[in-house]
């Protein structure tokens, strides 16, 4: 959502951005995805989109 800003995510998650880094190489192990690459960027963009929409009370209800 912050065009990959490090400064930017982390003060909106209200964490210092040593944190963030942190957390994005936790998310690149658990998901064996490389997000330095932008095809894998997309695929976790939209999985996490798609999980909001497929959620009890998300706008997606179908």
């Amino acid at each position: 959502e912050h065009a990959g800003s490090i400064p930017r995510t982390a003060g909106t998650l209200g964490i210092h951005r040593t944190s963030l880094y942190y957390r994005l190489r936790q998310i690149q192990e658990i998901t064996g995805l490389d997000l330095d690459d932008g095809a894998h960027r997309l695929t976790l963009h939209l999985g996490l989109r798609i999980e909001e929409l497929l959620a009890p009370g998300g706008d997606g209800a179908v």
